[in-house]
């Protein structure tokens, strides 16, 4: 056998926890991601990048459960761990700095969420480009808390260019266009432009 703490036990668990949360089945998914964590700790270290996985993979479920106030802590702590192990511009890192960042705007917490989305897209650009779908999702994001903070002349642009990215890497009909649109049509609509807003749609 190989034992609870192999890494390939504990990517099972990690893999058989995505699938029930996929399933909605969230609080047999919270159980292995819950071994899968305890199981990383204490065979791989807090630093490990699958112990860092695991904790960021709890935080996304618990999340989803309405439980932002554990998530948030297991984002800290996995953001902790992955600048420290791999450092701030690591792809993993950004991931974690992204999903606290969208806890921050989800709860309200705007001013806190501004400067991690910053460096999320500042980090993003550097390692992936500017067209890459994980900058452009970066960069919505960015603009969302911006918009919601109705600094809307500050959110048009990003939207914009998030539109016009998506259009070129998935084309005009896929969902995340179709999102990237609408974003941007209602910040021409709340800024007074509702005949530009209505002209994106056709």
């Amino acid at each position: 056998t190989l034992g609870m703490y192999h890494t390939d036990t504990l990517s099972c668990l990690n893999n058989l926890a995505m699938l029930l949360q996929a399933r909605g089945k969230l609080q047999e998914a919270e159980l292995y991601l819950g071994h899968a964590v305890k199981g990383s700790l204490a065979g791989l270290g807090p630093d490990h990048p699958d112990t860092i996985t695991s904790l960021n993979n709890l935080g996304m479920l618990l999340r989803s459960a309405g439980r932002p106030t554990e998530a948030e802590a297991l984002y800290r702590r996995a953001l902790l761990a992955a600048e420290v192990r791999l450092g701030p511009t690591h792809p993993s890192s950004l991931t974690t700095l992204n999903n606290l960042a969208v806890l921050l705007q989800a709860t309200g917490r705007l001013a806190e969420a501004e400067p991690l989305l910053r460096r999320t897209l500042t980090g993003r650009v550097a390692a992936f480009g500017p067209a890459h779908l994980d900058t452009l999702n970066a960069m919505n994001n960015l603009a969302a808390v911006l918009q919601a903070d109705r600094r809307l002349a500050e959110a048009e642009p990003l939207f914009r260019a998030v539109v016009k990215g998506c259009e070129a890497s998935l084309g005009p009909s896929h969902p995340h266009t179709l999102t990237a649109v609408a974003n941007l049509a209602a910040v021409l609509r709340d800024t007074g432009r509702a005949t530009q807003a209505e002209a994106l749609f056709r």
